[in-house]
């Protein structure tokens, strides 16, 4: 927790530099603890909405029909945009780490409402690929 707080202060002081939507790294210039070497930080202004998710264990909350809905309901605005296609498939991609992965699935695809044709994911953390929908 002291570590994220440094770091939160350090990127508070450089937020002039933040201004340009980019990818953005930091070497460690003295001001943070010696076990940080740097971090890196990505700006994006496409990013107008967020979704808190719990991912401090090993365990990982449920991934449930919410969590997926979310993610479809912001998809189905975006796909208005893509061109004409014959089929449209979307493919989830959970965390790869122990820590940004979620636990057991508890989706109901029943209650799914999406107009793509097929709803995969990749659970990159356990190597597996679930079809949704």
């Amino acid at each position: 927790m002291k570590i994220a707080q440094v770091c939160f202060a350090d990127i508070l002081n450089k937020k002039s530099f933040l201004q340009k939507e980019t990818h953005h790294e930091f070497n460690n210039d003295g001001n943070l603890p010696n076990l940080i070497d740097s971090y890196s930080l990505f700006v994006s202004d496409g990013f107008k909405e967020t979704e808190f998710v719990l991912t401090g264990n090993s365990v990982g909350q449920l991934l449930t029909t919410e969590h997926i809905q979310f993610i479809l309901d912001k998809k189905e605005i975006a796909k208005k945009q893509y061109e004409h296609c014959d089929e449209y498939w979307l493919l989830i991609f959970e965390g790869s780490f122990e820590v940004d992965h979620f636990g057991k699935l508890a989706i109901k695809d029943h209650l799914i409402t999406t107009t793509f044709d097929k709803v995969f994911i990749i659970r990159q953390f356990s190597s597996d690929i679930v079809l949704v929908k």
